[in-house]
């Protein structure tokens, strides 16, 4: 299945796109960015680079390569920007020259047939060779998403914030990765809002998405049933073990590519992986958006549902007590990490939690998460705001009670 690619889209075609919950290309805006037409291509003389004149002291959090270290994207590690971004350009610079010995090889080719097979020979081993050092030479850490507002602000003026997240004073967000990455299968959330819409802009690279509509993929994917990952899929799209996860057999998926100087709308709960073709440079933009926000208590409530089982499953007892006590001040606001009734020590208090999800779902804040949008002041007085709200609060106290229900008819052991 293709998607539609739209060049320059007014305001009324990406609400258009937004309310119908599907994605598009957007084409003929990021090409017209600083960014994109001047200062962020790496120089090849490194005393004319644009980065490392305005952000080569600059500390900043980067994540180790491999989904396979035990974190979402990787464990966090601080280093300098120099350091980081030296490796990086080695990365690019030895791509582009690959890239275009390769084609200087095949011109070569076709110019002499003669020679075939000793130019193939020649050029397997020369290609051999630049793979090896390209995988020696591979950075062990990249950026992901880090605010660029707080991180970068001499970056703000290189690109345009697009006009809705801009509305909502929402910034960028850089990722700066190497070739083959990859990002898993996830849905794009925050700690107050478990759907979010969003773009992904490409200023250097390309990229494969593999998208999935959450209404036909609606019973595919099982969510992680961890604190801060209930938006990331069980399922490795990668190694995929159908036997484990047998309802992922009817995954049906549209796989694109995302090129240099194009921007990806991706909906609300879309599902999606990504895997980095090229080295790349790309700001994402997350927002809230009042009408795809009303599909959350009725089309996509599947989904909401799926997220709250998830949340009710979580093993507690794998959290640490100090990583509890700060998700139960957070939900709270009580800075001693308990629930405000005065029932208990601080430890006892946290225990009732961990042997009850429920308790933990029925706190005013978490059910308050699913209608976020409203706190946002873009929409203070717009007529649906409180409709939504209620709407979507009496579907999460519904299910509450049902679970509760079901817990009482001894349905379900809590473990």
């Amino acid at each position: 299945m293709n998607i539609d690619r739209i060049d320059k889209p007014t305001r009324e075609q990406y609400e258009e796109y937004i309310l119908k919950n599907q994605p598009f290309i957007i084409t003929g805006v990021v090409n017209n960015w600083i960014s994109f037409n001047k200062k962020w291509i790496p120089s090849q003389n490194i005393e004319d680079d644009y980065f490392l004149s305005i952000l080569e002291n600059k500390g900043i959090p980067v994540r180790e390569i491999g989904i396979d270290v035990g974190e979402w994207l990787g464990k966090t590690k601080n280093i300098n920007f120099s350091i980081f971004w030296k490796k990086w350009r080695e990365h690019y610079f030895n791509f582009k020259n690959e890239k275009n010995n390769q084609s200087n090889n095949n011109n070569n080719n076709n110019n002499n047939n003669n020679n075939n097979n000793n130019n193939n020979n020649n050029n397997n081993n020369n290609n051999n060779n630049n793979n090896n050092n390209n995988n020696n030479n591979k950075p062990k850490y990249y950026l992901a998403s880090l605010p660029i507002q707080t991180y970068f602000k001499e970056l703000i003026n290189d690109f345009e914030i697009p006009e809705i997240p801009k509305e909502q004073n929402k910034n960028g967000n850089l990722w700066i990765g190497f070739k083959d990455q990859i990002t898993p299968l996830h849905h794009d959330w925050s700690s107050g809002d478990p759907g979010m819409d969003g773009l992904h802009a490409i200023i250097i690279g390309r990229k494969q998405f593999k998208l999935f509509d959450p209404i036909v993929n609606v019973n595919c994917f099982k969510r992680k049933k961890e604190w801060g990952k209930f938006h990331q899929s069980e399922f490795d799209l990668d190694n995929p073990d159908f036997n484990k996860f047998p309802e992922a057999k009817n995954f049906k998926i549209i796989e694109i590519q995302l090129n240099q100087g194009e921007m990806l709308f991706i909906p609300k709960l879309w599902w999606h992986h990504v895997k980095t073709l090229e080295p790349s440079i790309s700001i994402n933009f997350w927002f809230q958006h009042i009408g795809s926000e009303l599909l959350k208590s009725n089309k996509l409530w599947c989904h909401m549902e799926q997220y709250l089982n998830a949340v009710f499953e979580m093993d507690a007892t794998k959290i640490s007590n100090d990583k509890f006590k700060k998700i139960i001040k957070y939900l709270t606001n009580d800075n001693n990490g308990g629930d405000g009734d005065g029932d208990g020590d601080g430890d006892q208090i946290i225990q009732k939690y961990k042997d009850d999800n429920l308790k933990l779902i029925q706190l005013p804040k978490f059910i308050d998460s699913f209608s976020n949008a409203v706190n946002n002041p873009i929409f203070k007085n717009h007529p649906k705001k409180d409709q939504f709200k209620f709407e979507i609060t009496e579907k999460v106290n519904q299910w509450i009670e049902e679970k509760k229900k079901e817990i009482n008819e001894n349905k379900i052991v809590i473990l």
